[in-house]
């Protein structure tokens, strides 16, 4: 039987434990089928076990220095995870993207992209579209409105689940 949309469907409502998850599922799978399922769709990527809870403040001060290290340099890419004991990918946008959420600026792609403009601007950088470099302010701030929103759509509520923020 598909046992992975249902599970797809359960996790994207939050954490879930395995037994939970194969209440949820009922008769279709028993728990090694469960377990079996969970391995694949952690392999690729798509979920990821989380660890007990845990005081996340030391990684979130961590991700906070990163973030506002994005306005002068791409040089650290990554941020703590504290929740999976490991951490996400974050790129320079998305970095930036953060950094502006910490200093006060609203969840809002176009204050956010905004606030990402002057970081790049200042330091003479400009965003890269279809292998061209994009010249002007505006479309800059466009592109970063458009990847930030996805963003804060996509990637924001699950790196909170993880601790990241």
């Amino acid at each position: 039987p598909n046992v992975y949309t249902p599970l797809a469907d359960a996790l994207a409502e939050g954490p879930k434990s395995v037994r939970e998850l194969q209440g949820i599922l009922g008769n279709a799978t028993n728990l090694a089928g469960v377990v079996q399922a969970l391995s694949l769709l952690t392999h690729v990527g798509s979920v990821a076990p989380l660890r007990p809870p845990a005081d996340p403040a030391t990684a979130r001060r961590l991700n906070r220095v990163l973030c506002a290290r994005a306005r002068a340099s791409d040089t650290f890419q990554a941020l703590a995870a504290p929740a999976t004991g490991s951490f996400v990918v974050a790129n320079l946008v998305e970095r930036l993207a953060l950094n502006g959420l910490d200093e006060g600026v609203a969840a809002d792609a176009a204050a956010l992209a905004r606030h990402a403009w002057g970081a790049l601007a200042a330091r003479g950088q400009r965003l890269i579209r279809d292998g061209k470099p994009i010249d002007s302010a505006e479309e800059n701030t466009a592109e970063l409105q458009t990847q930030i929103g996805r963003f804060l759509n996509d990637k924001l509520p699950l790196w909170r689940t993880m601790g990241v923020v």
